[in-house]
């Protein structure tokens, strides 16, 4: 058994890894271009808020990048109280599951406008999240003709057209 291997879950290859992290940045890039809060990558989720872009590193059917929708935490612990004082009539789970559902759809609009291919997701424990199978031909900056001076040019933007995901011009 390798590194990246444990009781038969396996790590997807580093190029995979490296490509699904191009598309998890490119994600961000255009939910927050269109106005989206996006919950910054690693931020504890007991106090984010927003778009949350995650990359499942499994080398199963189940890898990728997921986008999924956060309420502010007033939202989920209101909607906890329901649960554990088993209140499921309760309109809060009522509102909390219709934001869930406006926000689900507005980030498929978001992510189909920018280009992505997305589906749904196949994993089971990310039930309703936006599945990401494939990147954009471009990425939004570049279409739009302008530079990421806070990238320092990883990104390649403003340097050629790379498609997202592939080999970033040096």
């Amino acid at each position: 058994m390798d590194d990246q291997e444990f009781a038969g879950y396996r790590q997807a290859d580093a190029e995979t890894l490296r490509r699904w992290e191009a598309w998890a940045s490119e994600a961000r890039t255009q939910l927050a271009a269109a106005g989206l809060p996006v919950e910054p990558h690693g931020l504890d989720p007991a106090v984010g808020a927003g778009a949350v872009v995650e990359v499942d590193p499994g080398a199963d059917e189940a890898g990728g990048v997921y986008v999924s929708w956060r309420p502010a935490p007033v939202l989920r612990v209101a909607a906890m109280r329901c649960a554990v004082e088993q209140r499921p009539e309760d309109p809060v789970l009522g509102h909390i599951g219709a934001i869930d559902s406006a926000m689900t759809e507005a980030i498929r609009a978001v992510l189909t406008a920018g280009g992505f291919d997305i589906g749904d997701s196949p994993n089971d424990f990310a039930e309703g999240a936006v599945y990401v199978i494939g990147p954009p031909r471009r990425r939004l900056l570049e279409s739009l003709g302008l530079e990421a001076p806070c990238c320092g040019g990883v990104l390649g933007v403003g340097r050629g057209s790379a498609p997202v995901g592939g080999p970033v011009p040096r």
